[in-house]
C-alpha cells in the first residue's frame, strides 16, 4: 500500500550522496578525499563522522558544493534542522538546476511537519526547467500528508495529463484509492504503475493486495509467489509479500511473527501495521490487533480499512478493569505480544512521500509506496 511514505506515501531514507552537483570537482585533492571519507561514513549512517569530514572538506576548499550538500544531509539526519535548511538553500543558490536538492530540503521541513514550507519549496521547483512535473507530484504528496485527498488526487492527475507513463503518480493514485477502499480503481492504477516499473517490488505487492481486496485471492497468491521467485532486491516488498501470502493461506501465526519482525525494521510503513492488525485479529489477539491498528492510524490516518478494523474490536479495557483482572488471576496479567515500532524525496520516487511508506517518497522522484526512508530518495 505510504509508504505506502505516501502509502508507501508515502511515507520517506537512503540518500543519493554519490553524485556530483556540478561538472566541476573541487580543486583541492585533500577536499575530495575528505568528502570520500564523509560519504563512507554516511553509507554507514554515522552522520556525526560524515558531518566532521564534510566540514574538513569545506575547510580545505570553501564553497565546495558537494561537501556542503553532504553536510546538509548530515545536519538533517542529526536533527539539526535549521543548519540543514541553511546548507540546502545555499546549494540551491549556487546550483538551482540540481532538482534533487529541492526534494531534500522539502523533506527537512516534512520531518518537522512544516507542510506549508515544504509546499513552497516545490513551488520553487516548478519554476526550474524540467521541474514542473516533479513539483506537482510532490505537492500531491504534501497534500496527502495533510489528509487533503482531493487535492492530492488533482496534483497526481495533473502529472499524468503531462506524462501518462509516470509510474509514481499511477502508484500513488492506486494507494489513495486503496485508502478510500475503491479497490477496482486502485487495481487499475497499481497495474499501470507495475507495468511501467516491473522492478519495483512494492508496486507489485500493492497489485497483489488490491487483487485480494477485489476477491481474486488465487491471482493475488500467484503474484505474491512470483515476487518471491523473482528475488527483487527490495526487502520490504519481500517481507510483506511473504506475510500476506501466509495470511491468505490461513497461517496467521506465521504471518504475525514475520510482521512483528518487519515492524521493527520498517516502523513507518502503514502496510506492515495493517497486516499485523489483520493477522492478530485472525488469531483473536484483540489487544495486539488494537495496538497494531492504532499504530497504523498514526502512520497514515487516511486509510478507511484501519477505522473499519478497529470498529470490529471489543471496547478497550479500562485500567481499573485490567487491575481487577490481575487480582483475580493472582497478580499475573496476560502476556500480550507487542510489535516494536511505530516513503522520499529522492528524485521522484519516494517510496513514501514518501510520510508513511505506503506512498512514494520525495527523494529521487519516486517514493517507494509514498516511500519515506533514505533508501527511497534517489
Amino acid at each position: 500500500m505510504k509508504t505506502f511514505k505516501v502509502l508507501s506515501l508515502t511515507s520517506v531514507v537512503t540518500v543519493l550522496l554519490m553524485f556530483l552537483l556540478s561538472p566541476l570537482q573541487a580543486q583541492s585533492v585533500n577536499a575530495r578525499n575528505q568528502l570520500k571519507i564523509a560519504r563512507s561514513y554516511a553509507d554507514q549512517d554515522d552522520w556525526e563522522k560524515a558531518k566532521e569530514y564534510a566540514d574538513r572538506a569545506l575547510k580545505e576548499e570553501a564553497g565546495y558544493i558537494d561537501a556542503m550538500y553532504m553536510r546538509a544531509f548530515a545536519h538533517r539526519e542529526l536533527k539539526m534542522y535549521d543548519k540543514a535548511v541553511t546548507d540546502f538553500k545555499d546549494v540551491i543558490r549556487v546550483n538551482p538546476s540540481f532538482l534533487a536538492t529541492y526534494g531534500a530540503l522539502a523533506e527537512t521541513f516534512l520531518k518537522q511537519k512544516k507542510y506549508d514550507e515544504a509546499d513552497k519549496v516545490f513551488v520553487d521547483l516548478s519554476n526550474q526547467p524540467r521541474g514542473a512535473k516533479w513539483a506537482s507530484y510532490y505537492r500531491g504528496v504534501v497534500a496527502y500528508l495533510q489528509t487533503d485527498l482531493p487535492r492530492a488526487e488533482r496534483f497526481w492527475r495533473e502529472v499524468l495529463s503531462e506524462d501518462v507513463n509516470f509510474a509514481p503518480a499511477h502508484h500513488n493514485l492506486g494507494a489513495l484509492s486503496l485508502a478510500q477502499k475503491n479497490y477496482p480503481k486502485a487495481l487499475s492504477h497499481l497495474r499501470e504503475a507495475a507495468e511501467r516499473k516491473p522492478d519495483r517490488g512494492m508496486y507489485r505487492f500493492h497489485v497483489a493486495w488490491a487483487l485480494e481486496r477485489v476477491g481474486q485471492v488465487e491471482a493475488a497468491l500467484s503474484l505474491l509467489l512470483k515476487i518471491t521467485e523473482d528475488n527483487i532486491d527490495a526487502r520490504k516488498a519481500a517481507l510483506l509479500s511473504e506475510s500476506l501470502k501466509r495470511l491468505l493461506r490461513k497461517r496467521a501465526d506465521l504471518a504475525k511473527a514475520m510482521l512483528e519482525s518487519a515492524a521493527e525494521e520498517f516502523p513507518d510503513t502503514v502496510d506492515v501495521w495493517i497486516l499485523l492488525g489483520r493477522a492478530s485479529l485472525a488469531l483473536n489477539a484483540e489487544e495486539a490487533a488494537r495496538e497494531a491498528l492504532e499504530k497504523a492510524k498514526e502512520v497514515d490516518p487516511n486509510f478507511q480499512e484501519i477505522t473499519d478494523l478497529l470498529g470490529t474490536l471489543s471496547p478497550a479495557k479500562t485500567s481499573e478493569e485490567s487491575n481487577s483482572y490481575e487480582s483475580l488471576e493472582g497478580g499475573k496479567s496476560e502476556t500480550l505480544e507487542k510489535s516494536n515500532g511505530y516513503e522520499s524525496l529522492k528524485d521522484g520516487e519516494s517510496e513514501t512521500l514518501k510520510k508513511s511508506n505506503s506512498y512514494e517518497s520525495l527523494k529521487d522522484g519516486e517514493s517507494e509506496t509514498i516511500e519515506k526512508k533514505r533508501s527511497e530518495w534517489r
